[in-house]
């Protein structure tokens, strides 16, 4: 089975965005519900499954990339300034295959599916159509992946009442039950995010080659795609 997903705001296969508006937490219910090993701060964290070939465009410019079922080890190593109890090195495995977006999900697809720019909207944002939309809330991140699922004719992962910004959402069914789009978990997060690699950062150590943040951004978003992408 191929799960379709969707990521929005957050790190991506192709880059890091400063401005992290959403980081893939789907709640109890849409938590990575697979085998999980506890293993020695020595280990080395990284996935072991492949890409596969080829992507999927779809409606609005969002081109997928696909994965097959893997592992992937998740958390922090020991003596990472950011490592506490609830980031230890543990190994997930992915079951089932998936698509993620290539890169975060633009102002202008959002749009596109919405029918409305969140960050036009905001007084003293600018908007930015090939930058990563922001400003939204978890409800808009659910709804949005309704809208695409019914676009696509998809089940749709959520259940919905309200417009645009009042709207209230809630999972469904469970997230590898549903065969629509949907925010990724962490796991799968982590997994398309190493890119099959062992760096620090996705595709590289040096934070800067692949990542606007408060040191190279001028405190601003920037395009999609603009940084090195990792090794998918």
């Amino acid at each position: 089975m191929n799960l379709s997903i969707l990521i929005l705001g957050a790190c991506s296969p192709n880059a890091i965005e400063f401005d992290h508006s959403f980081q893939g937490n789907m709640g109890p219910e849409f938590e990575d519900s697979t085998e999980e090993n506890h293993l020695g701060s020595n280990e080395r964290i990284g996935a072991s499954a492949s890409k596969l070939e080829g992507t999927v465009l779809l409606q609005g410019g969002i081109e997928l990339v696909e994965f097959p079922p893997g592992e992937v080890l998740v958390g922090l190593e020991y003596g990472d300034p950011d490592w506490d109890s609830g980031h230890q090195v543990h190994l997930v495995e992915l079951t089932n295959g998936f698509s993620i977006s290539e890169t975060e999900v633009t102002q202008e697809q959002f749009a596109y599916y919405m029918g409305y720019d969140p960050v036009s909207l905001d007084n003293g944002n600018v908007s930015c159509a090939d930058c990563p939309v922001h400003t939204v809330s978890w409800y808009e991140v659910a709804a949005y992946s309704n809208a695409m699922s019914d676009v696509h004719g998809l089940q749709t992962c959520f259940d919905c009442e309200g417009d645009g910004s009042d709207v209230v959402c809630s999972p469904s069914v469970n997230a590898y039950e549903c065969r629509g789009f949907r925010p990724p978990t962490e796991a799968e997060w982590e997994m398309a995010a190493m890119g099959g690699e062992d760096f620090i950062f996705p595709g590289s150590d040096d934070l800067n080659e692949i990542g606007w943040w408060e040191q190279n951004s001028d405190m601003k978003p920037h395009p999609v795609g603009e940084k090195m992408a990792n090794g998918y």
